[in-house]
């Protein structure tokens, strides 16, 4: 079974991390690079009791460095709460 197909519980979500940022000048900047804390994600499954919805999944949202729980390299299962922004 593939963790990309997890099903969070209570209010919940599967992520993705994206691991790169391009600057406006075409620069690839590799995430190990970056020392904010917050990283950016891809939504890939929700809770059924979450506010997101499956209409939300594909979503790219702003997520804070140590939240949630990483399930591999680039999966996290995080709160609801852990999201700070939708980009």
């Amino acid at each position: 079974m593939s963790l990309e197909k997890v099903k969070p519980l209570f209010q919940r979500l599967l992520i993705r991390k994206i691991k790169e940022t391009v600057t406006s000048g075409g620069i690839v900047i590799p995430d190990t690079v970056e020392e904010d804390n917050t990283f950016k994600a891809e939504i890939l499954n929700v809770s059924e009791k979450s506010i997101f919805t499956k209409a939300d999944i594909g979503t790219k949202v702003i997520v804070g460095k140590y939240s949630g729980v990483k399930i591999s390299d680039d999966l996290y299962i995080v709160k609801q709460e852990d999201i700070l922004g939708i980009l």
